[in-house]
Parts: C-alpha cells; structure tokens; sequence
C-alpha cells in the first residue's frame, strides 16, 4: 500500500472539445495503474487539436472521458451514460447534490448519435467538478454558465468529511 499526500491537481480546463475515440478501458470499473491506453488516446486526441478524447465502444456507446466522466444536460435533467466505466466520486457527489439545485439525473445508455438530444455536456473528476464541453467531435454545444453553476452548486452541496 502506498499513500501519497499532494496538492490537489489543477482543474483540467475551463473549457473543453472532446473527439470520440473508440476504447475501452480494461477492468473500467477499478481503478488501477493499466493507463498507457487511456493516456495514448488523450495524446492522439491532442494531436488532433483536441483537448481530450471520449471513449465509445464499437457500436458508438459513449462511456467516459480519459480521466473523468461526462454528464449530458436537456433541461433540468442530468445523464451519465451506463456503460463500463470508472464511476467517479465527483459523479457521485453531483447526482446526490442536484436535487438542492432543482435538477436530477439518470443513468441510461448514451449513444454518440444521440448527442442531438441534448442541451449541453460537462465533464466532472476530483480536480474539476464541471467543466462545460464545448464540443464532441463535430457536434458543437453552447456553453451554459447557468448549468455548469448548478452543477458546481450541486457538487458543493456536500458535506465535507473529515478523514
């Protein structure tokens, strides 16, 4: 067992264009040290003139982002796509925040074709509690302030614990 103490990373961006890229995460549900995949991918997403990449399997099912997970807004309604992937705390925290902020959530399979059914998008992890994706692939969304600050809001909803 090991045990780092550290600053908490920077938040990934303010905002992000994502490409699709088709991978899947060995083991996606633990978090392990097996990342030269994920970390292959970001890099061809950027050498692409992207800032990140978005996994989705054969068959174009959306899971995660390389290092975090993505939330897809219509409304008042946040989804997170069920598929094999690394459910993060920050996802967590959100989901269990919204109501405080007039909004829920679902988890349902989320297709790339059915990005058009949606208001915006958002990635989440430790370092960045909502970061609005300003496009995937060719599929632009318009930043919303508002959502990414309800988001915010809901992740701050929790709690702190102390350790």
């Amino acid at each position: 067992v090991m045990t780092l103490v550290a600053p908490s990373p920077p938040p990934l961006g303010t905002s992000m264009r994502i490409q699709v890229r088709t991978y899947e995460r060995e083991q996606a549900h633990i978090k392990h040290t097996a990342i030269f995949g994920l970390i292959r991918t970001r890099r061809l997403a950027r050498q692409a003139d992207f800032d990140d990449a978005l996994f989705v399997d054969a068959d174009g099912k959306i899971s995660e982002g390389t290092t975090w997970n993505i939330g897809l807004v219509r409304g008042d309604l946040v989804t997170w796509p069920q598929a094999p992937m690394l459910p993060g705390v920050t996802q967590a925290l959100i989901t269990q925040g919204l109501a405080e902020v007039g909004m829920r959530s679902e988890t349902v399979p989320v297709s790339i074709d059915d990005l058009d059914r949606f208001d915006a998008a958002f990635l989440c992890n430790s370092a960045t509690p909502a970061c609005p994706i300003t496009a995937i692939g060719q599929h632009p969304f318009a930043p919303s302030r508002d959502i990414i600050a309800r988001v915010q809001a809901a992740w701050s909803a929790a709690v702190p614990q102390p350790v």
